[in-house]
């Protein structure tokens, strides 16, 4: 009788120990999951906050104040408040933290001061690395977050981009002239605008084909061909911003 009841507490000591050590591998396996699933939410976050002022970085080099050349925006910041226009334009509806530091500590990539681009400061490895859109092809295999690059071109890109002349000043002597109404300022053309835009958006980055990682498609004629029809169809459309 005491060798069963020995042998009873024995098997329930044994069943015990199975289910804490099967209830210690499902909950390392929820917080396992629950990481993860974490992880790659932040991912999704930084390539649609990164996009944004990828976008917003274009959107500022395309819109021209008359009289003056293109240029890549000095701070972050002018992408929010653009005060180069008599009324403040906003390329950025709101300053993106980067989701993987939860700050807006984004590390600038910059040609001759100016920012061309952004990425996160974070040193981890991407969960995602396939199957992304167009504009983040580059980032396929990336081995860092820092590797996911939201530029707006190459500095080789860059270095060689025709700027917008910017109109010689006439001096005329008024001593002696007759005062004059001043003429009232031409309203600004809609298409220009646009091909300003379509020009920053898609022609100028695509000079960036034949680099490595290439921004869109497999190889340098697919990414070509994109930015073609890309560029294209910007130019087809009636809206004179992004």
């Amino acid at each position: 009788m005491h060798s069963r009841c020995t042998a009873s507490r024995g098997y329930a000591l044994i069943a015990a120990l199975i289910l804490v050590v099967v209830v210690s591998l499902a909950v390392e396996v929820a917080v396992s999951s629950s990481r993860l699933a974490a992880q790659r939410e932040r991912e999704a976050q930084l390539l649609f906050a990164g996009d944004q002022i990828r976008k917003a970085i274009l959107s500022y080099y395309a819109h021209v104040p008359k009289g003056a050349q293109p240029v890549y925006p000095l701070h972050l910041e002018d992408l929010l408040e653009d005060q180069r226009f008599p009324m403040v334009v906003r390329h950025l509806r709101r300053p993106y933290p980067d989701p993987m530091t939860g700050k807006t500590d984004w590390v600038l990539e910059t040609l001759q001061g100016r920012i061309v681009g952004v990425h996160s400061g974070a040193t981890g490895s991407p969960l995602r690395n396939a199957n992304f859109s167009a504009a983040d092809a580059g980032f396929s295999g990336a081995k860092s977050y820092k590797q996911w690059r939201f530029a707006a071109a190459s500095a080789d890109a860059i270095a060689g981009l025709p700027l917008m002349p910017v109109p010689a000043v006439t001096t005329v002597d008024t001593s002696m002239a007759p005062a004059e109404t001043p003429a009232t300022p031409a309203p600004p053309d809609p298409s220009q605008a646009r091909s300003n835009y379509c020009y920053g958006a898609y022609m100028l980055p695509k000079d960036n084909c034949s680099d490595e990682p290439r921004p869109y498609g497999a190889n340098e004629g697919q990414c070509i061909a994109y930015f073609d029809q890309m560029s294209q169809s910007c130019l087809n459309s009636s809206s004179t911003g992004p």
